[in-house]
């Protein structure tokens, strides 16, 4: 059965940088900003404590391959779900932000299945 690319992800590269007083800034900068992707969900769970909420969702996401996402790999890249707007150029919302887990190979110049996992934190009132 042939997946239907019909969502778009934004995907984003780590910068690390110093400060004139040498202490690390992380910046998050768009390497692809519409990608077209199947998105399914892979699990999701909620759990209640003091005084938080927290709610995990972990989705699998499929991209065609292309040189400029050959090298994405956990901890210096994420996905942004659903993607950026072409004219949108704001920080994006925590819910949105998926840090990668793995990525597996589909085929040689196929794709990528990436495995991701949002975490939301929710203050108590």
């Amino acid at each position: 059965m042939q997946r239907r690319y019909d969502r778009y992800v934004t995907i984003q590269e780590k910068m690390v940088t110093a400060s004139p007083s040498g202490e690390q800034i992380v910046d998050w900068v768009i390497l692809e900003r519409r990608r077209p992707a199947f998105v399914a969900p892979v699990r999701g769970e909620e759990r209640f404590s003091t005084p938080q909420e927290l709610a995990t969702s972990q989705v699998e996401i499929k991209i065609r391959y292309s040189t400029n996402v050959a090298d994405l790999n956990p901890g210096d890249h994420r996905i942004i779900y659903p993607a950026f707007a072409a004219d949108e150029d704001l920080e994006p919302v925590v819910r949105r932000v998926y840090d990668i887990l793995d990525i597996a190979e589909i085929s040689p110049d196929a794709g990528f299945s990436i495995f991701v996992k949002n975490i939301v934190r929710i203050q108590s009132h």
